[in-house]
């Protein structure tokens, strides 16, 4: 058996693709059984933009960017709830004291989560 710096490297890239295709049918699996209203399309063209964008990019282990991207989505799908909605709007119009100010060490009102 040759040592694994001799494989070539197409074949490296075609099994890290069959490994990355076959944990997005996973994630399709898991949509399908979680959200079964859910439409896949989704999913799918966002896996194919990703896979287009990023099919020469490796993290510093070696692995394909895209595993990551892969990873963090099946933990979301592995929590049955869809990403959190957030609004960048405060709950109230948040003013930035000034040293001088009597208030000075008044908080600032947080961005409102949606759940």
């Amino acid at each position: 058996m040759p040592s694994p710096d001799k494989i070539p490297l197409t074949f490296n890239r075609d099994r890290a693709a069959r490994q990355l295709d076959a944990r997005l049918e996973e994630l399709l699996e898991k949509l399908r059984k979680n959200r079964p209203s859910e439409d896949p399309w989704m999913l799918r063209r966002a896996y194919e933009i990703a896979t287009e964008r990023h099919h020469d990019q490796f993290r510093s282990s070696g692995d394909p960017y895209l595993s990551h991207l892969l990873e963090v989505a099946h933990i979301l799908a592995d929590m049955r709830h869809s990403p959190p909605r957030f609004s960048m709007t405060p709950s109230k119009t948040p003013s930035i004291p000034s040293p001088a100010s009597k208030n000075a060490s008044a908080p600032m009102s947080p961005i409102s989560w949606k759940a």
